[in-house]
């Protein structure tokens, strides 16, 4: 009786004082996995998330804890050889990267068990043969991230067909080709010619782009150059235009003064004229000093003029007022 009571309380997970002396009952899970319980060969639904240390309370009755990779892995598979539309063999190497989810590792370990990953290998050789067998060899050549793309789609489908829709979505895949080479000789031999000539054909077609290139540098330089004349005549063009309108606005200058010059000795003249018809006998008196002057200073001496009467006095100060406007007149400033 006491002994049905102990394994009731284990199997439903109870503590009992006597465990806890066995330390193999605690377990710890690490980050990147989950833990999956397995009770005689049984995956259970628990799924224990990376930590601990968590304790087992039913080891004793068969259950153990399986670490479970959650992270991103990869596996490498062939090679496989296969025939290309043409025939051709081919040795082809293929890359798997496979990923599960830990709340998808029940499903997933229940179907395929631990080495779920390794299952791959059995499907590939078919669907290396298919995907190759409607491929040429001039798409392998060019286009082998294309051959990557028909082989993941064959793959999936594949696994959708043998492992069941539920399994297979929760399994994510990635493929590429790890490896690809042609195993006919004769075609690597042709293809060794065609690379031969493709590459002398780039050469002459980076020549023809590099003659091209320093024409257009060599035309940029003469052009610069052009330019720059250009813009020195300019430039020289300009500066005789300044030096031009200083020479221009000087003669302007000049003119204007002689202008201003000439107007005044007309102004001057015509007031003179004006003065002599106005006053006669002044300007009669004004010529005999002038001729008394002239006749005096060419001999040397000094002498003084004095009218002959008050009137000429009058006229004289009169033509003094008037000898003196003339010359304030002719003042060109």
């Amino acid at each position: 009786m006491l002994l049905l009571l102990f394994l009731m309380i284990c199997a439903a997970g109870a503590f009992h004082p006597l465990v806890p002396l066995s330390f193999g009952h605690f377990y710890t899970i690490s980050d990147g996995n989950v833990g999956v319980l397995n009770s005689n060969g049984l995956w259970m639904s628990e799924v224990v998330p990376p930590g601990g240390p968590y304790f087992n309370a039913r080891k004793m009755l068969g259950v153990y804890v399986y670490e479970f990779n959650t992270r991103q892995d990869e596996d490498s598979f062939g090679p496989y050889t296969a025939y290309t539309s043409e025939g051709t063999p081919w040795e082809v190497t293929i890359k798997v990267f496979n990923k599960v989810d830990g709340e998808d590792a029940v499903a997933v370990l229940d179907a395929l068990g631990k080495d779920y990953d390794q299952q791959f290998g059995r499907l590939l050789p078919s669907v290396v043969k298919e995907v190759m067998s409607t491929t040429t060899n001039l798409q392998l050549r060019r286009e082998a991230s294309d051959l990557n793309e028909l082989i993941e789609i064959k793959l999936l489908e594949q696994m959708h067909r043998n492992w069941g829709e539920d399994v297979a979505k929760r399994i994510h895949v990635v493929v590429t080709t790890d490896g690809l080479r042609c195993k006919d000789l004769s075609l690597i031999d042709r293809w060794n010619d065609i690379v031969a000539e493709e590459t002398r054909l780039q050469h002459l077609i980076k020549k023809q782009e590099t003659e091209e290139a320093e024409h257009k540098r060599h035309l940029a330089e003469v052009n610069a150059r052009n330019e720059r004349i250009l813009l020195e005549e300019q430039n020289k063009a300009a500066i005789q235009d300044i030096q031009n309108a200083a020479v221009i606005a000087k003669a302007e200058a000049e003119a204007k003064a002689d202008f201003i010059r000439a107007s005044r000795e007309i102004d001057a003249k015509a007031e003179e004229a004006k003065m002599i018809e106005q006053y006669p006998v002044a300007a009669q008196h004004r010529a005999a000093l002038a001729s008394y002057s002239a006749f005096y200073g060419a001999q040397g001496t000094s002498r003084v003029y004095m009218p002959s009467s008050s009137s000429d006095v009058v006229h004289g100060s009169v033509m003094g007022f008037f000898d003196t406007l003339m010359s304030s007149a002719q003042d060109p400033a």
